[in-house]
Order: structure tokens, then sequence, then C-alpha cells
């Protein structure tokens, strides 16, 4: 049975949606190989040292590295606008989460803000975090 005609219009823009959606292509490429991929167990940031001693290490922050969420905005911008787009999956989030919530919604809101930043200058999104909570 043929569906009734009001709804092929619908159909039809759907369609077209998907085409227009598969046809896309991002102005940076976001595969696998173009990402820098990190990986960290989020009970080692079991408190604000422990987080900035990560960062500093994995991401090779300057000496001069203030340890605190300004700086580390900063860090962290300049080392994705030199190296290029960043994932970094937390593993027990959770965990983190619930030791050291200040700093794991500092994370999350500090990487929105550098994401923001970017493409409100018109470049691409720099750092993807991946966890569950």
């Amino acid at each position: 049975m043929s569906p009734p005609a009001r709804d092929i219009p619908t159909t039809h823009a759907a369609i077209k949606l998907l085409t227009t959606l598969t046809i896309y292509q991002p102005s940076t490429p976001f595969g696998s190989e173009n990402m820098q991929k990190h990986r960290v167990d989020g009970r080692s940031l079991r408190d604000w040292d422990a987080f900035h001693d990560f960062f500093a290490s994995e991401f090779r922050f300057p000496d001069y590295y203030g340890r605190n969420m300004n700086a580390w905005n900063d860090c962290m911008s300049d080392h994705c606008y030199s190296e290029g787009l960043v994932s970094l999956r937390i593993d027990n989030a959770s965990e983190f989460k619930r030791m050291n919530e200040e700093a794991f919604n500092a994370l999350v809101e500090c990487s929105a803000f550098i994401n923001w930043r970017a493409t409100e200058d018109g470049a691409d999104p720099l750092l993807v975090l991946s966890y569950y909570v």
C-alpha cells in the first residue's frame, strides 16, 4: 500500500537533506589519521596537582605553565593550534568526577570554551573529550 500523498513531500525533503549531508566535506578532515589520540585513567586525576601534572607532561606544556585553568586554556589552545585536533578519552570518568568534581567540571567547561573560541574565529573545533559518567 502506498503512503498517503501528503507524506511524499516529507519523504522527498528527507532524501534531499540526507543527500546534502552526505556530500558535506569539513574544511579540516576529522579522520583518525589527523587526530592526536590521548587516554587517561580518570582515577589518576584525583586532585588538582595530579590533574595539572598529567596535562603538563602529556601535552608538553612549557615550564612556565601556571597550573591553573586560565593557563590550561592558553597552553591547551597553543598545543592544539600547533599540533592539530586532540582527542582525549577519559576512562573511569565517573570516578574522576566523584573524586575531583571541580576539576572534572572545569575540564569540560574549558574544553568547550576552547572549541567555542576556535569556531568563533571561523576555525574547526580543536579538542574532543570522550567519556561516560
